[in-house]
């Protein structure tokens, strides 16, 4: 039972809305590299913010996994969204997928304040484009850290 934290890739800021920010040629690349790096791993499920950032960071991961993953875009993950909420809507969508290895794609601060909720013994993380956090479990309070990937440059 794993669990997979990832911020999306670098994001422009040319954009009308802080929703409808897009990724640079550098944020898609960076997510295709966190995509292969993921595809070792048995990934069933997948829950993804709905700000477009998010989605296109997802597009690039999708290749490099299973083509029968289950995904679900949240509204609970939006950047300012409600941390206690959010691990338990995780976790309640693992216990009901079943699901051993869990990607979720959100933001910063939520990003960093999910890993204390999950491993209350962290401190919050700060987490740059792209870069993914694997704790061994989905359950809340329960979790330890694993390993903190980045993207190349």
């Amino acid at each position: 039972m794993k669990l997979f934290l990832m911020r999306h890739g670098e994001a422009s800021f040319d954009a009308p809305t802080d929703e409808s920010r897009e990724l640079t040629e550098r944020g898609l690349l960076q997510s295709d590299q966190m995509g292969t790096r993921l595809s070792v791993y048995a990934i069933s499920l997948v829950l993804v913010s709905p700000y477009v950032r998010t989605q296109h960071t997802w597009k690039q991961v999708q290749p490099h996994l299973a083509q029968d993953v289950q995904v679900h875009i949240l509204d609970e993950l939006k950047p300012n969204a409600d941390v206690t909420q959010a691990s338990h809507i995780i976790e309640a969508y693992c216990d009901k997928y079943g699901a051993e290895d869990v990607l979720v794609i959100s933001h910063m601060p939520i990003l960093g304040e999910l890993v204390c909720e999950f491993g209350p013994q962290f401190s919050p993380t700060s987490f740059v484009p792209s870069s993914v956090v694997e704790l061994d479990s989905w359950k809340v309070g329960e979790a330890k850290l694993l390993e903190f990937y980045l993207p190349d440059k």
